[in-house]
C-alpha cells in the first residue's frame, strides 16, 4: 500500500474508468464459438458478464465469471434463466493477446447483448 501525505493508506486501483462496458453481437448462423466480446489479457485479469440473448420471442439471460492466467481462461456460468428453452452456450479462450467470450447459439438470427465489468490485471 502507498501512504498518502496525510498518513492514510491510498486505495489500490481495482477498476479503470472503462471497466464497465456494454457490448453485443448479431449472430446470423448457429456456428459454434462465435466471438461476442474481447479484452486485452495484459490490461484485465477477470471479468463478470451479464449476457442476454433473444431469438424471435424467446429470451435467455445468464451471468458469467471469467478469469485467466495469461495462457488459459477459466469461467463459470450461473443465474441462468430463459423463456422456453436455452438459446446459447458460452465458452472462452485466449487468442494471442486477446481474451474472448464465445457464444454458440442454438438458433440463427440470435441477438446477444451484454454488460462487462472488468478488474485490472
Amino acid at each position: 500500500m502507498t501512504l498518502l501525505k496525510s498518513n492514510r493508506l491510498a486505495e489500490p486501483q481495482f477498476a479503470s474508468h472503462d471497466a464497465l462496458q456494454p457490448g453485443g453481437a448479431a449472430l446470423s448462423t448457429t456456428a459454434t464459438n462465435q466471438t461476442v466480446d474481447t479484452f486485452t489479457k495484459t490490461q484485465y485479469r477477470s471479468a463478470k458478464y451479464l449476457v442476454q440473448a433473444s431469438a424471435g420471442s424467446a429470451y435467455h439471460c445468464s451471468e458469467v465469471l471469467l478469469i485467466h492466467d495469461g495462457t488459459n481462461t477459466h469461467m463459470t456460468e450461473y443465474g441462468v434463466i430463459y423463456t422456453g428453452s436455452s438459446l446459447y452456450t458460452v465458452s472462452s479462450d485466449i487468442s494471442g493477446t486477446t481474451v474472448r467470450l464465445l457464444c454458440s447459439p442454438v438458433n440463427a438470427n440470435t441477438t446477444i447483448k451484454l454488460q462487462r465489468l472488468t478488474v485490472v490485471a
